[in-house]
């Protein structure tokens, strides 16, 4: 919830430390804010940084001010040079201390909130940022680590089995010596990461390194485990972050789909000819057009058994065929002649056809009618 201070005491100077603010200017219609952004940078907890902000009327006309204060962190507060004047005319300007005492090594965050008459601009926020410094010189004593996380525990959620989920994790150097990080391991077969990091490696003082970690689930369960960094970070040589995530069976269409081509019409296969007994070979391949596993339990073909002129037979197949996403198998039809004719698919009689018998929720019959000519 944004709030503004309305009343602002003056003074309260405390001590000097580093500033990394920008010296640029943030514009407001015609009320100009400098710095565009105040970032106090390190600033060791029980010590107090200070900066200014600039407010200038660059406008022809009056800008109102009808309340100024700081929203966010209560490590910052604000405070005016001089009088706060009801309103800025052309060329006028205000200066705003700001103070930044931190309590603890991490990040803060705020703004100076402004609240002027400008149409459209009644509520204007300038951002301020700063972070708890370990002090220099301290090595780490056992109550202040010099190495930190951003997290100390990863949900990975669910994953789908065989498949990577990623976190992002941040190592922050929160003290005022550079730390050595030694080995990353984890426990849990399934936890691991990117080794985007060449170990060893030297994380300086008060800089931050971004790592990759993988999660890679086998079976549907729960895991648990731990990432541990180990450095030369006297009060905390083991660092160790929580991990969990669960395996899960995650799919679209949940089933193996079969697809079939013949080289025609998916449920056709004709052009056999044998010439004096000669067999005639054809090749149909198979796809799983699914996300899971397609099984084909048989191949079968059933003749034709009132007109004798030649048979098909199915070979170079072998049951159950498994085939994962995508794969493809294959099977050959052949026929030979045993006299002379012209053989006709007849699917309503079950004659001259191949059933491929799947898993395959939609269409576990697959059928194709064959045609040939016997000489």
């Amino acid at each position: 919830m944004k709030y503004l201070v309305f009343g602002l005491l003056l003074g309260g100077c405390g001590l000097d430390l580093m500033n990394t603010s920008d010296t640029s200017s943030a514009t407001f219609g015609d009320l100009s804010v400098s710095p565009s952004t105040m970032d106090f940078g390190f600033v060791a907890p029980g010590e107090t940084g200070n900066d200014s902000f600039v407010i200038l009327n660059t406008g022809s006309d009056p800008i109102a001010l009808r309340g100024l204060g700081v929203v966010g962190s209560p490590a910052f507060s604000v405070s005016a040079t001089t009088q706060i004047p009801p309103a800025l005319n052309k060329g006028d300007r205000l200066v705003l201390n700001v103070s930044f005492s931190p309590t603890g090594y991490e990040d803060y965050e705020a703004a100076l909130a402004l609240q002027t008459d400008m149409p459209g601009l009644e509520y204007l926020e300038t951002p301020i940022v700063g972070t708890g410094l370990q002090p220099a010189g301290d090595s780490g004593s056992a109550a202040q680590p010099m190495l930190t996380t951003d997290v100390q525990t990863i949900d990975f959620g669910d994953g789908d089995l065989e498949k990577f989920a990623t976190k992002s994790l941040t190592l922050q150097n929160v003290s005022g010596e550079n730390v050595m990080v030694k080995q990353i391991s984890f426990t849990g077969s399934a936890f691991d990461w990117e080794k985007d990091l060449a170990l060893p490696y030297l994380l300086k003082a008060g800089d931050s390194k971004q790592i990759t970690l993988n999660f890679l689930p086998t079976q549907e369960k729960a895991y648990q485990g731990e990432a541990i960094i180990e450095s030369d970070d006297p009060a905390q040589p083991e660092l160790k972050i929580s991990l969990q995530g669960k395996g899960v069976d995650i799919c679209t269409i949940c089933a193996g789909i079969i697809q079939v081509n013949t080289g025609e019409d998916p449920n056709t296969l004709t052009g056999f000819m044998s010439v004096g007994g000669k067999e005639d070979s054809r090749t149909v391949s198979v796809t799983n057009m699914g996300d899971q596993l397609l099984t084909v339990s048989s191949v079968k073909v059933l003749n034709d058994t009132l007109f004798l002129e030649g048979t098909f037979k199915i070979t170079g197949l072998n049951t159950p065929m498994k085939l994962e996403p995508y794969e493809i198998g294959s099977f050959n039809v052949v026929y030979k002649a045993t006299g002379q004719g012209y053989e006709l698919a007849i699917p309503e009689l079950d004659m001259n056809v191949i059933h491929i018998l799947s898993d395959d929720p939609y269409d576990p019959d697959y059928v194709i009618g064959l045609s040939a000519l016997a000489l």
